[in-house]
């Protein structure tokens, strides 16, 4: 088997965790998206990641653990992660922690400018995303921030994602946002038509979650949407 292949699988298993951990998304009752806050995060938000080859979790007072492998520095949880957080999420080989006072904080591997938070990420942010070398963060006022590798167009949020979103998910190479209206969008790389969102993922969605290069989109009616 070949590296790719041994890593798109390691990956494929992460994200399946992460439908059921909603990694670096929020999940509502069916029928409730809406506008997220802060206190959303702290309702909602990740108690445990995956990444690649580690593993992340947060303890009630706020404080985050990191275990697995720590070739990229990824289980070094900074000591700005070690109280007051309220979500986190795993990339490949880097982390994201969310602050009770909308600050993203990352550590881990800092290729590519992965870990290097942007000025508008350092407040009001509601939720987080770590893709495969790249990140997303939710703003309160619906708009999301990509920083990171752009070598798919991962990080080149479309417009229709600057505002009105409710949560955000992402894949290695792609990245996901949800609507206020129940409608999802994509963007990144397409190389198995992981951006080709289809019409029943157009509307009445309250959940998303992204793998490699598939994505699942759960209905207010408690169906369950997949492609890529």
């Amino acid at each position: 088997m070949g590296r790719r292949e041994k890593r798109r699988q390691k990956w494929v298993s992460l994200f399946l965790l992460s439908v059921f951990a909603f990694s670096g998304t929020l999940i509502f009752p069916p029928g409730e998206a809406k506008a997220v806050t802060v206190a959303d995060a702290q309702r909602y938000g990740v108690k445990i990641a995956a990444g690649s080859d580690h593993n992340l979790a947060l303890k009630a007072d706020g404080r985050v653990i990191a275990w697995g492998d720590n070739f990229f520095g990824q289980c070094n949880v900074s000591s700005d992660a070690q109280s007051g957080v309220v979500a986190i999420a795993a990339g490949s080989n880097h982390n994201l922690a969310l602050k009770a006072d909308g600050r993203v904080i990352a550590f881990g591997a800092s290729g590519n400018g992965r870990c290097d938070v942007p000025a508008e990420a350092q407040s009001g942010v509601v939720a987080i995303a770590g893709g495969g070398s790249h990140s997303l963060a939710l703003k309160a006022d619906g708009r999301v921030i990509a920083w990171g590798d752009n070598y798919k167009g991962q990080c080149d949020v479309p417009a229709e994602a600057q505002s009105g979103v409710v949560a955000i998910a992402t894949g290695y190479w792609h990245s996901l946002a949800l609507k206020a209206d129940g409608r999802v969008i994509a963007w990144g790389y397409n190389s198995k038509g992981q951006c080709n969102v289809p019409a029943d993922a157009q509307s009445g969605v309250v959940a998303i979650a992204a793998g490699y290069d598939h994505n699942l989109a759960l209905k207010a009616d408690g169906r369950v949407i997949a492609w890529g």
